[in-house]
């Protein structure tokens, strides 16, 4: 057998445990065919790949500045390289490979496009509104254009400006979900209620589980003066679950074991504070804790997936409800952690990419655990996110951390915490069950 042959065999096998859900055993396929053809794009590609969709931005980004640097003319590539940096949290990074990119090619559409992604995350408004323009003037019949351009009239408080540009995206591509979506957001915005929940169940029409639109739509059954539907959507009673865990083998105790993974976090590289697009606020953040690889970590994975088994065996039959409707193939374990330090907290958000999510407390300070004052760092649910503007009520509910505690719930369930005032953090892992299939 030839080594192309050879190569071409573990390429196959690598797939085949992707599909399986085996990333580990991907990885090494990849890895083995690679070094049989050490420059060969395809196979990097396929690595590349993985990387993105498992979340693992940082492992695709070295493999795509390889690729790029033996194709420097292929713009796609480099368009590639910016969205996984991007996803990696290196906006500088992104900028500029953008920048170079339209340097050498300024009248390339996506290039441009690209870069009003970019400076969207870098939060310059009016420069990604610009990029998007000359994009447009390029490419007027681009629907993603269009709707990015929407969205940065949206953030810029323009929604009626807004819902004309989503109106023009959706004659364009009329079945986009995601485009639907931000059209709901920007009526809402703007007062229209009714038109808007049109927009959501065209959204959950195309994408039943679709999390940011289950959220909105409770927002907007409240505007509506339909509470009981909200109240359904948003039924804590029947999703919030509390678990206890026990220690994984070798730890004596839940604590030992807590112990482990805050000095593996401490530790860790890549802690940021306060980084953008994250929810935490007067504190560090991590990226994805169950991409690394010690023992310790694997103890973890197998941990939470006992608990997020259990909480999915425990769901109620049937699929009268959105949270029941999920089917999937397999499921992928996210977690990121939180030092929040005193003042911190975390804004409201939903996991988008996710169907199941909980909050981990590896440690708690005592004047939060003990404390009856429900503002002082305890998990809230039912603030909308500040990116839906409205001043409608929804039903909250908040549980006191415990140290050694993980709490369930629906990915679409808006969370977030008060700021506490201690001298200890709070440290916490923010984990979310992402459906494949």
């Amino acid at each position: 057998m030839s080594i192309s042959e050879r190569a071409h065999r573990l390429m196959s096998k690598g797939q085949r445990h992707w599909r399986a859900g085996k990333l580990d055993a991907a990885r090494k396929a990849f890895g083995q065919a690679l070094k049989m053809h050490p420059n060969n794009l395809q196979i990097m590609s396929q690595q590349a790949t993985l990387e993105l969709d498992s979340q693992n931005a940082c492992r695709a980004v070295p493999i795509l500045r390889k690729m790029t640097a033996m194709r420097p003319d292929d713009v796609d590539m480099s368009l590639r390289l910016v969205e996984a940096l991007e996803d990696s949290a290196d906006v500088g990074g992104a900028l500029d490979v953008v920048t170079a990119i339209i340097q050498h090619h300024p009248d390339h559409a996506e290039a441009l496009n690209t870069l009003g992604n970019v400076l969207q995350g870098r939060q310059d408004y009016e420069g990604a509104l610009e990029a998007y323009n000359k994009a447009l003037k390029l490419r007027g019949d681009a629907a993603p254009i269009w709707a990015n351009a929407g969205n940065i009239l949206d953030e810029l408080e323009r929604h009626d400006e807004a819902v004309e540009h989503y109106s023009t995206a959706l004659k364009l591509r009329p079945l986009d979900a995601p485009t639907h979506y931000y059209r709901a957001r920007a009526l809402t915005a703007i007062g229209q209620p009714k038109e808007a929940m049109a927009d959501v169940e065209k959204t959950l029409s195309i994408d039943p589980v679709d999390q940011k639109a289950l959220a909105l739509q409770g927002v907007l059954f409240a505007m509506l003066g339909q509470h009981e539907e909200a109240q359904r959507l948003f039924d804590y009673d029947r999703f919030i679950k509390t678990f206890r865990p026990e220690p994984p083998k070798g730890f004596r105790t839940i604590e030992e074991f807590n112990a482990a993974v805050i000095a593996h976090i401490r530790n860790r590289t890549g802690l940021e504070y306060n980084p953008p697009g994250a929810s935490t606020r007067g504190g560090w953040h991590s990226g994805n804790l169950l991409a690394d690889k010690p023992r310790l970590i694997e103890s973890l994975r197998a941990m939470l997936q006992q608990i997020f088994e259990t909480y999915v065996s425990e769901l109620p039959a049937g699929t009268d409800h959105p949270v029941l409707r999920q089917s999937y193939s397999k499921l992928h374990l996210v977690a990121q952690a939180q030092i929040l330090e005193s003042q911190g907290f975390l804004l409201s958000h939903i996991h988008p990419g996710g169907w199941i999510s909980s909050a981990y407390y590896l440690a708690i300070p005592d004047e939060v655990s003990n404390s009856d004052n429900e503002n002082a760092g305890w998990l809230e649910f039912g603030r909308p996110t500040a990116d839906i503007k409205t001043d409608v009520k929804l039903e909250t509910r908040c549980i006191k951390p415990q140290p050694g505690m993980v709490a369930l719930f629906p990915s679409y369930f808006f969370h977030g915490t008060r700021p506490f005032d201690c001298d200890f953090p709070c440290i916490s892992m923010g984990v979310y069950l992402i459906v494949a299939g």
